[in-house]
């Protein structure tokens, strides 16, 4: 898995986040398609609030 860097130097730890909705009991397979979305949206609130 790899980490992402945002363009406010924020890193995105992919692995971190399918790590934790294995051990929440989640199915991979499916946190693994979700997960791009999942991705966007948090980049899109970085953007959009660059402070917080």
């Amino acid at each position: 898995m790899q980490n992402q860097v945002t363009p406010a130097s924020r890193v995105f730890d992919l692995g971190l986040a399918l790590e934790l909705a294995r051990a929440r009991g989640h199915d991979l397979e499916v946190m693994s398609e979700l997960l791009p979305a999942a991705q966007a949206g948090m980049l899109e609130a970085i953007i959009e609030n660059p402070t917080e």
